[in-house]
């Protein structure tokens, strides 16, 4: 029996962010992605950063950046700054995932989830870094490796994609140099300026595309926009990636009129789950697109939701409808 697809009328969910952040060595990827991070959660306790570039997720500690000071510097109480994982090669796609699962599920005393932001610096390690998919591919040879190491590294991303945590990535760019010259009355040219350039980012073609924004940073600090879902930075000239740049996604990202694990949204989900009229491989599509959201919906409700899958599963095996 062919599978019965059910449409619902649409109505936008809340959803967290995935924000990338590209540019060449110097360019304050890193402090931007600090920044950005506290304006989209508000509280520096509820970041964390993985950090696969040494020691430089700590050097910001302690500074000033536009009127905000990042903590972790000296006398800085140690509950009272972001965290850091020190996360040290191999760069395998399949071990990264088991990073986002951690702290994904991690709770605090309270209850409530310890992390609401996660930044990833750098995201680049995980395709060309030491143990990385680039890496395991030439290792493997590469027929076998591609074959081996493209659902790998697709799953990490889908991991990212997926998670119920807001994420800030940073991408290293392929770096060239611009040299600005300028002729004098005599007709000889000099050098008076070296610019370095950031081009296409170290990271596979599509992976954009997973993203809800995409910033490119210059030398300057300065932010133009290479993707843009959220429409919140069309046509804006070149500004600085900060803390307002968070508070804007934040926003933008709670606009949604059915939050998940709303009554709302609880609603629509028991109904259509229940009363899914298709074959079992169809339902558990429908399951697919529910489940996913398991670590933002209150046990209670993650129950009846359960609960519904599972009505609907035995109205669909009586009605002969298992194929």
């Amino acid at each position: 029996m062919a599978e019965k697809f059910v449409d619902a009328p649409a109505r936008r969910e809340s959803v967290s962010v995935k924000l990338g952040l590209v540019g060449p060595s110097g360019s304050s990827k890193t402090t931007s992605a600090l920044l950005c991070a506290y304006g989209i959660c508000g509280d520096w306790r509820k970041i964390l950063m993985v950090d696969t570039e040494g020691d430089s997720g700590t050097h910001p500690c302690g500074q000033e950046f536009d009127g905000v000071r990042v903590p972790g510097g000296e006398g800085c109480p140690p509950d009272q700054t972001f965290r850091r994982l020190s996360l040290a090669p191999p760069y395998h796609p399949g071990r990264m995932v088991d990073v986002i699962k951690q702290y994904e599920d991690e709770r605090a005393p309270d209850g409530s989830f310890a992390i609401d932001v996660l930044i990833w610096d750098s995201l680049s390690h995980v395709w060309n870094g030491a143990g990385g998919t680039l890496e395991q591919v030439d290792k493997l040879g590469s027929q076998s490796g591609w074959k081996t190491m493209t659902p790998l590294f697709r799953k990490f991303i889908d991991a990212l994609r997926l998670s119920r945590l807001h994420v800030v990535a940073t991408m290293r760019t392929k770096t060239e140099m611009e040299y600005v010259t300028k002729t004098d009355e005599q007709g000889k040219s000099k050098v008076v300026e070296i610019k370095k350039l950031g081009l296409k980012a170290v990271m596979r073609d599509d992976v954009d595309y997973e993203l809800t924004t995409v910033l490119r940073l210059d030398m300057s600090r300065l932010a133009t926009v290479d993707k843009d879902r959220t429409r919140e930075f069309a046509d804006r000239p070149p500004f600085p990636v900060g803390v307002e740049t968070g508070k804007i996604l934040s926003k933008w990202s709670r606009g949604g009129v059915s939050e998940i694990g709303s009554p709302a949204w609880m609603e629509s989900k028991l109904v259509t789950l229940a009363s899914y009229e298709g074959s079992l491989d169809g339902l558990r599509t429908l399951w697919g697109g529910v489940s996913q959201h398991r670590a933002r919906i209150p046990v209670e409700s993650w129950d009846r939701l359960f609960a519904a899958k599972e009505e609907g599963k035995a109205r669909l095996v009586k009605l002969g409808r298992t194929e």
